[in-house]
């Protein structure tokens, strides 16, 4: 019995497809009966959300993702983010900007984070805003801490220094990328 050239490579696609399905299957519908395979996390959780050792990991992972965005805007721009307002500051990150640093919807740099989206809160004050210390007097975690106008970053321009704006939490480090 001969067979087509066509039919054996239908034949090759398709028994592939319906054992890749049928494994498929069984893991999503049938996990009792399958393997004690799990598939992994992108990033791994290593604490529960709502105990202090989570909160600290976020804010190391919102670090390790903010402070690189900082060193491109300096290595474009020969400077940090210089707004001296939380607004200013975000629109310098969050949109194109000019050489000189200045935002411009039709600039040549940027956007370099969301930052500007609201979306990285300090979990110990529920704050995405950032104090901007434009001459390097007033140092982290000493002012806007907590209440309506708290900040939850702090940013100093002179050096390109940004901490969590949370006296206890100053010292967290930026969690490596693997």
């Amino acid at each position: 019995m001969k067979i087509s050239k066509t039919r054996l490579i239908v034949w090759g696609a398709i028994v592939p497809c319906l054992i890749a399905g049928v494994l498929i299957w069984r893991l999503q519908f049938a996990p009792e009966t399958a393997s004690a395979w799990k598939p992994r996390r992108s990033t791994p959780r290593r604490s529960t959300p709502g105990t202090d050792a989570y909160e600290r990991e976020t804010l190391a992972h919102y670090l390790s993702l903010m402070r690189p965005q900082l060193e491109l805007y300096r290595l474009h721009h020969d400077k940090y983010p210089h707004g001296p307002t939380n607004h200013d500051f975000k629109r310098q990150l969050g949109g194109k900007t000019r050489p000189d640093g200045t935002p411009d919807a039709a600039g040549a740099y940027g956007p370099y984070t969301c930052f500007c989206c609201n979306r990285m809160l300090n979990p110990f004050n529920n704050s995405s805003a950032v104090l901007v210390d434009s001459d390097g007097t007033i140092g982290p975690g000493k002012v806007r801490i907590s209440g309506p106008e708290a900040c939850g970053w702090y940013f100093n321009p002179m050096t390109g220094r940004f901490t969590p704006n949370t006296p206890d939490h100053i010292d967290i480090k930026p969690r490596r990328s693997f």
